[in-house]
């Protein structure tokens, strides 16, 4: 069947599971896809865009929290993240040698090449020596928190806010020229 060309719409979504890199994964609660254009396929979910559009999801504190306590699992527990006032607030216990060491981080978002998004220590409130180093490292292992690299289309974060204590990334996204894209 012939492909249906769409003038300017959107396309809203939720509750997706978006892969990332090493086999993580991150929950998005809600989304929108802006568009000028576009061409859908009738006969399987297939979309292309033909202008550049732009995409906006949500993530809650709650997806983010089951990311990061995944990734520091061997390293030590996380106890509650927050995200309040344009920052990311991490209280976690840190195993430090054969000692739980109990740590606050306070972190901004950081855009990195607009392809991903990180984050990027602001404070450390440990105990012990080499506190920062230790802040430091468990960032570092979290990180990226977002990636557009397995996107579908060619594909930019723009900005990325603390909104009602969810996480909101604007995403640009440009037309992919193949016809095997799925939206």
């Amino acid at each position: 069947m012939d492909e249906i060309a769409v003038g300017s719409g959107s396309l809203c979504f939720s509750n997706i599971v978006w892969p990332l890199s090493a086999g993580k994964s991150l929950a998005i609660a809600q989304g929108n896809l802006k568009f000028k254009q576009l061409t859908a396929s009738p006969d399987a979910f297939f979309a292309t865009v033909q202008t550049e559009a732009e995409l906006e999801i949500f993530i809650t504190a709650q997806s983010l929290f089951e990311i990061v306590a995944k990734e520091i699992e061997d390293r030590g527990t996380l106890l509650n993240l927050n995200l309040n006032d344009g920052a990311i607030e991490i209280e976690a216990e840190f195993m430090v040698a054969f000692a739980k060491v109990k740590g606050n981080l306070k972190c901004r978002l950081q855009i990195i090449e607009a392809k991903t998004l990180n984050v990027d220590l602001i404070d450390a409130r440990l105990l012990g020596v080499g506190a920062t180093t230790l802040a430091k490292s468990f960032i570092s292992s979290i990180n990226p928190i977002f990636d557009v690299s397995a996107f579908p289309y060619p594909s930019r974060i723009e900005k990325a806010d603390i909104v009602d204590g969810n996480l909101l990334i604007k995403i640009s996204v440009s037309p992919n020229n193949s016809k095997s894209s799925s939206a």
